[in-house]
């Protein structure tokens, strides 16, 4: 392997861990960082199972405030498989990285601390080298002044750290709250109402919202990358578990199975944004003619003929869940929209089953909106008005979007399992079903 620097925007996510499990004939390892997380635990499980390394080959040294997360746990799972040692009066906090082999040593050292911040999601900058003889000299003397500096383990030890869990929680909470009001100092930053403790047992969690947070809405990186995957992957799995039950609705999604989440890509449709990230459902014939503008002038961008059709939906964006039924975008001509157009060529034969279909939403919180940048919105309450047809006559103008949504706050119980996700789905796509039809072709 090359020399090489390391940081986020020149590697890919979980690099370092891809290289420190990459060593070939790992005789020991000697890690020093001043922090440590389950994910720097995990890595070192995975060393240790790969090159059958016995406890006293490995040596891990780390400060006395390594974690404020369940220190003790930390200290007892990583106690079985490796010898560790835990800084005694002075600051601890080298980030070294030392595999010792036979054939070729590794040493990486830089700033990042041995957690999934620093090996995936902060801004890091680390150098990877094959060690010269000199330099193994030079390491080998400060693994040894590390050990002089550190005091192994005991049980006694960890026992300490558990019986200060509580004060260390309140120590995590608070500090969170700060960075937060930090990070939002003087930017233009997302304003949230909910933190990453409360959605500890949801379905979705605090970095899948952070994903389209307005300070990432156009940013690529790598950890981002990976955040839209898992927030894809859960979306994925929501969708095979809802497929089976729409077929008495005689909805289906994308015929693409690489399309079946819609925005999970920067692109010009989404003036390179991403904002929320969903499942879309169409009536049959909705999808053949879709498909048959996409195969027939549309080959490369199944989004210009995607936005032509209604449909029911299910998303997650910056704010909690939605499910909607999108009716037109903004930006698609008025004869190129399948059922905006026929709503507007025959407003007085629909008018009366769009009013009637409100009966099933009423109470549900549903509301119809209208919405233009840099516009105020014009909204529609289901639960307090009855004139829909009236409404979309009057403001359903190409240059606007407009849908009809039913939103979840991240932490709303409705929500909070797979199971609840899909239950809610399933039941709110039935009362939405009615209407959807009515404003169809």
């Amino acid at each position: 392997m090359k020399d090489k620097f390391n940081w986020n925007e020149n590697s890919s996510a979980d690099e370092l861990e891809n290289i420190l499990l990459s060593a070939e004939n790992v005789k020991e390892v000697f890690i020093a960082s001043a922090f440590l997380s389950k994910k720097g635990v995990e890595i070192i499980k995975k060393l240790v199972g790969k090159h059958k390394l016995g406890k006293v080959m490995v040596t891990v040294c780390i400060s006395a405030e390594f974690s404020d997360d369940k220190p003790a746990d930390l200290l007892t799972n990583l106690s079985d498989f490796a010898s560790v040692r835990i800084s005694k009066d002075r600051v601890f906090h080298p980030k070294v990285y030392y595999i010792k082999s036979d054939t070729k040593p590794l040493l990486l050292f830089g700033s990042s601390n041995f957690t999934n911040g620093g090996f995936n999601l902060n801004i890091e900058f680390n150098k990877i080298c094959v060690p010269t003889d000199k330099e193994i000299q030079e390491l080998e003397l400060f693994e040894k002044f590390c050990r002089n500096q550190t005091t192994a383990v005991t049980q006694e030890i960890i026992d300490f750290y558990k019986a200060q869990e509580t004060e260390l929680s309140e120590i995590r909470n608070a500090r969170r709250k700060i960075s937060a009001k930090l990070k939002n100092l003087g930017k233009n930053k997302q304003q949230v109402n909910f933190d990453k403790e409360s959605l500890l047992e949801h379905e979705f969690k605090f970095e899948d919202y952070e994903t389209f947070f307005l300070e990432n809405q156009e940013k690529d990186s790598s950890a981002l990358s990976k955040q839209r995957e898992n927030v894809q992957e859960k979306l994925l799995n929501i969708h095979a578990s809802v497929m089976p039950k729409v077929v008495d609705l005689k909805l289906v999604p994308h015929w693409s199975k690489k399309n079946i989440t819609s925005l999970s890509l920067r692109n010009k449709f989404n003036n390179y944004k991403l904002s929320w990230m969903g499942v879309r459902y169409f009536d049959e014939k909705a999808r053949d003619d879709i498909k048959f503008l996409h195969d027939s002038s549309h080959k490369d961008d199944y989004n210009v003929a995607i936005t032509k059709a209604a449909c029911l939906q299910y998303n997650i964006s910056s704010s909690g869940f939605q499910i909607i039924l999108f009716f037109a975008q903004h930006n698609t001509a008025l004869e190129d929209s399948f059922d905006r157009y026929s709503l507007y060529l025959e407003f007085s034969k629909k008018a009366q089953g769009i009013d009637n279909s409100l009966k099933l939403l009423k109470g549900k919180g549903f509301k119809w909106i209208i919405s233009k940048q840099g516009e105020e919105d014009k909204v529609f309450d289901v639960d307090t008005r009855n004139d829909l047809a009236k409404f979309l006559e009057e403001n359903d103008k190409v240059g606007y979007d407009s849908y009809l949504i039913k939103s979840y706050s991240p932490t709303d119980s409705l929500i909070k399992t797979k199971e609840d996700i899909v239950n809610e789905i399933i039941e709110q796509f039935k009362r939405i079903q009615p209407l959807y039809n009515a404003v169809r072709r």
